[in-house]
């Protein structure tokens, strides 16, 4: 795996994101292991020890997944890229960059934000502030993949402690909230409008997690890029070898954990290019 020289994000946009996945998940993991789930869980037995393990690996996937689609390299490296012979039907699939004023790999596009050539490129991330491409494409779908898992088993648990264990309580904050947005605040505790605050970003972290997960998934499952608009995925290669162009070789144990070694098929370079008639049918396998 090839790291990124600078991979910290360089917009503000994007800094504030990556602030808030390093710095606010983590307070909100550290919030619902410390206050909410010894509130239902007795300390000490098989429930709350087994709920404690996993949620320190759903957060080690978080984290780990998201610094690995941050820090792994997916730029075309034009010393070593060769084009295929002139003529040739591969050397056809590939396209001038004018920007870099080079020949670009097949499925690649140029970024304007990351000022690259970016193999496989399917999207520039505002989390990251990097290019989702060929060789981290796995870490971003991983991480959003737990980070789906993660924000809906902590909104469950945070509805619990509210609702059901102090449902007095914040059934009156939220008809309260209603009537006066400032002045009836006053009358609860710190802690109270913390949960209120927690619960709220818990659940918009649910939402955008899902809404990104759905939108990667039909580009996923036809070997697709959101570059290319073509009817006929061209390198749909059956939904088997597809997963496998992302998580590798080894990708019934790669989504487990980030650093489980899983060598792509490819090199990012040269693509099976699916016959024109074949498309269609193996899209319906």
């Amino acid at each position: 795996m090839k790291l990124r020289r600078n991979p910290f994000p360089q917009k503000t946009s994007s800094l504030f994101l990556f602030l808030t996945l390093t710095v606010i998940v983590p307070l909100g993991w550290i919030y619902d292991i410390c206050i909410v789930l010894p509130a239902i869980h007795e300390p000490g037995g098989l429930p709350h020890t087994f709920t404690c393990l996993l949620a320190i690996f759903l957060l080690l996937n978080i984290e780990g997944n998201f610094l690995a689609s941050m820090m792994t390299d997916t730029s075309v490296d034009f010393e070593s890229a060769v084009p295929p012979p002139d003529g040739t039907e591969e050397r056809l699939e590939w396209k001038h960059c004018d920007i870099c004023d080079k020949l670009a790999p097949p499925k690649s596009r140029h970024c304007k934000y990351c000022g690259v050539c970016i193999l496989k490129r399917h999207h520039h991330c505002g989390f990251t502030g990097y290019c989702v491409g060929h060789q981290n494409q796995r870490y971003f779908l991983c991480f959003v993949l737990y980070t789906v898992i993660g924000s809906v088993h902590s909104l469950i648990y945070n509805a619990i402690y509210m609702w059901g264990l102090n449902g007095s309580v914040y059934s009156k904050i939220y008809f309260n909230f209603w009537q006066s947005i400032i002045m009836t605040w006053f009358d609860f505790t710190f802690w109270e409008i913390l949960q209120v605050v927690v619960f709220g970003l818990n659940f918009l972290l649910v939402t955008i997690s899902i809404a990104i997960l759905c939108m990667n998934a039909s580009t996923l499952w036809c070997s697709d890029v959101c570059c290319h608009k073509e009817v006929e995925f061209k390198y749909h290669n059956g939904v088997v070898n597809n997963l496998k162009s992302v998580f590798g070789l080894r990708m019934h144990v790669a989504w487990l954990f980030p650093f489980i070694n899983s060598p792509l098929p490819e090199d990012g370079y040269n693509w099976e290019k699916v016959a024109h008639g074949d498309s269609r049918k193996k899209i319906e396998d």
